[in-house]
């Protein structure tokens, strides 16, 4: 029935196939439901689509050349999840200033970015461990007393967040632990285009993690506040993962700066 009602052209034979599925459909729809509504599913949407939908076709043409179903997907992305996220004073200006950040994303991210010659290059080495020790290793990491917050926060967050990190790609680490995994931790590395993120506990005499600009996903930028679709994290650490299974990964530990969101969480995994 969907996928007869879906069509774009219909013949005399595909209006006739549609309402015999319609009928069996509403039948079924009916004997299953019709006992817990207490109007016995007098419904006028459900009268039209059984009665008068078909002869609709035959009149008007195909149904998505008359259905508000585009129009509704364009108020829910444009009206609705923004009206959520203003503060409910100058809704119109809020709303218009949330679109455009969105365009101004899609924009941005539709342009291709000058590819260079620069590698990563990691700079000093500060940590080494292997999967088989990694809970303790990092446990007694945690209990020094020199470490800053943001270490410290970055080591508790490490095996969740890169557990987490790996669903992505249908991969969990107790199915590697047979096989050897090493974590590099390093105080800052440069990146492709030539820009320096660090994440060091001391670095002449004091601590240093850079804070960055993270340009979000346009189909995720209703659900985070942003500066013109950008959203800023502190890097907490720096690793390079060693895999004898395949490509070694090189990751970011990241703390989001204030946003909102439905789904809650302080610390992500993202790619260098």
């Amino acid at each position: 029935m969907y996928l007869l009602s879906r069509k774009e052209n219909y013949e005399k034979s595909d209006i006739t196939r549609l309402q015999e599925s319609i009928n069996e459909w509403a039948k079924l729809f009916i004997e299953l439901f019709e006992e817990y509504s207490s109007s016995k599913l007098q419904f006028p949407k459900l009268h039209s689509w059984v009665f008068h939908i078909c002869s609709s076709i035959r009149e008007f043409g195909a149904i998505n050349g008359y259905t508000t179903e585009t129009y509704e997907s364009l108020h829910k992305d444009y009206v609705k999840k923004p009206y959520k996220l203003t503060n409910k004073k100058e809704i119109e200006k809020q709303i218009m200033k949330i679109i455009r950040r969105k365009a101004i994303i899609i924009e941005s991210s539709s342009k291709e970015i000058p590819k260079t010659p620069i590698a990563l290059k990691y700079s000093k080495k500060l940590y080494e461990f292997c999967i088989q020790n990694a809970e303790i290793y990092i446990q007694t990491r945690m209990n020094d007393p020199d470490l800053e917050k943001e270490m410290k926060l970055s080591f508790e967050k490490f095996l969740e967040c890169l557990d987490a990190y790996l669903d992505f790609y249908d991969q969990k680490l107790s199915k590697h632990e047979e096989i050897d995994i090493k974590f590099h931790i390093y105080s800052g590395v440069t990146l492709k285009y030539g820009t320096k993120m660090c994440a060091n506990n001391k670095f002449h005499k004091r601590s240093i993690f850079s804070n960055i600009a993270v340009e979000m996903n346009p189909d995720e930028i209703f659900e985070y506040t942003s500066d013109n679709g950008v959203c800023f994290a502190q890097v907490l650490l720096i690793t390079e993962i060693i895999m004898n299974y395949e490509e070694p990964m090189h990751l970011a530990l990241v703390q989001w700066y204030d946003f909102k969101s439905s789904i809650i969480n302080n610390s992500y995994y993202n790619n260098i």
